[in-house]
């Protein structure tokens, strides 16, 4: 075990998969502080509950409600 960390310290590989795992966590903060905002939203709440149901009834494709859900939160973002 120790030979194979000795030869990644030296080869820059484990220098390598450590910035490669931090970049990795700064997209899951921003991930999950994203979707925490988005869902703590009362109007973004009532729109998915409104597209869910139109979803589940056969009304609209979830990709339709997804950019209609999306396109309120973007709105709310640049006002």
């Amino acid at each position: 075990m120790l030979a194979f960390e000795t030869a990644m310290s030296h080869s820059g590989e484990l220098l390598t998969k450590r910035a490669q795992q931090l970049r990795k966590w700064m997209w899951n903060n921003i991930r999950d502080r994203v979707l925490d905002q988005f869902l703590s939203d009362q109007q973004i709440q009532s729109a998915i509950a409104k597209y869910e149901e139109r979803v589940m009834q056969g009304l609209i494709t979830p990709f339709v409600a997804a950019d209609a859900i999306l396109t309120l939160f973007s709105k709310q973002k640049t006002t």
